[in-house]
């Protein structure tokens, strides 16, 4: 599975699609200062089925509990839910709009997990339960490298960290130039035709 490097750019750059509005990049700076809360709860989101590592710890193997539960649409479905309604109760009204962003954030996980390869039992995840207990995993698909979680410093495991920068820093260039777009910009006029 990738680690938290991946699933943290991904939040963060579905998380400034949703928050950050149209604008030069110094005021990407103070949007990003007024909507801290928001950004941080979107990297928290998109890391949220990995608690099940905090599990592991006091067995003496991060991997203990790991890709069961918690990898499913059913947790992350509850979890989404539970971060729009406490976003409900931040900001009355302004979860509804932003379901869908938490759903496209929560669920990152699953899809980032699904194309990362796999090489210890059990492979691939729950990711339909409660629907079916089947594990998925999608070995021809894997663009991430599994970790070395028994070696963490491991020059391994800096690859993949590399890896995972090249494949999830440029979705979030991306999202930034298409925010620094004139599109919506207070005081500019954008010519047709």
């Amino acid at each position: 599975m990738p680690s938290p490097l991946a699933h943290s750019i991904v939040g963060l750059t579905l998380g400034s699609a949703g928050f950050l509005h149209h604008g030069r990049p110094r005021e990407w700076i103070d949007q990003a200062r007024s909507h801290w809360r928001g950004l941080l709860g979107c990297v928290l989101l998109s890391n949220a089925p990995d608690i099940d590592y905090l599990f592991g710890i006091p067995a003496g193997n991060l991997n203990a509990y790991h890709q069961y539960g918690t990898h499913t649409f059913g947790f992350v479905l509850a979890v989404v839910l539970g971060a729009g309604w406490f976003w409900n109760r931040y900001e009355p009204g302004k979860a509804r709009a932003h379901l869908l962003l938490l759903a496209a954030i929560g669920f990152s996980h699953l899809l980032l997990d699904l194309v990362t390869g796999d090489t210890g039992a059990p492979y691939g995840i729950m990711a339909l339960w409660p629907f079916t207990a089947r594990r998925i995993y999608w070995p021809d698909a894997a663009i991430f490298m599994n970790l070395n979680k028994g070696n963490i410093l491991s020059l391994h495991n800096f690859n993949a960290g590399l890896r995972e920068l090249l494949f999830t820093l440029p979705a979030l260039a991306w999202i930034l130039i298409w925010k620094s777009l004139p599109f919506g910009r207070p005081g500019r006029t954008t010519r047709v035709g």
